[in-house]
């Protein structure tokens, strides 16, 4: 991720309950949609945490308990990533 461990978006997550792995999952979505699109932005990292802050692509929602969880769109991209980095994917890919 291209983003600063030192990045205040981080601690924002924390506060909300967000884990780290989600914001991994929200980098991962955002700079695919963002990668070579002629959109451009001054400051890519504040717009991340636009992304994250006010969750862009629906990855989590608060649950029944008062807790963050995925929401389905963010179980499908948590399922995409593990299924990318497994061996049996890379060995399909290969």
């Amino acid at each position: 991720m291209l983003i600063d461990g030192s990045d205040p978006i981080f601690d924002w997550a924390d506060a909300a309950g967000i884990p780290e792995a989600w914001i991994s999952l929200a980098w991962a979505e955002f700079s695919t949609r963002y990668r070579g699109s002629t959109k451009r932005y001054a400051d890519w990292p504040a717009a991340f945490r636009n992304a994250v802050r006010n969750n862009w692509f629906e990855f989590w929602r608060v649950g029944a308990d008062g807790g963050v969880v995925l929401t389905t769109k963010g179980e499908l991209a948590r399922r995409a990533a593990k299924a990318s980095t497994s061996p049996n994917m890379q060995e399909a890919a290969a």
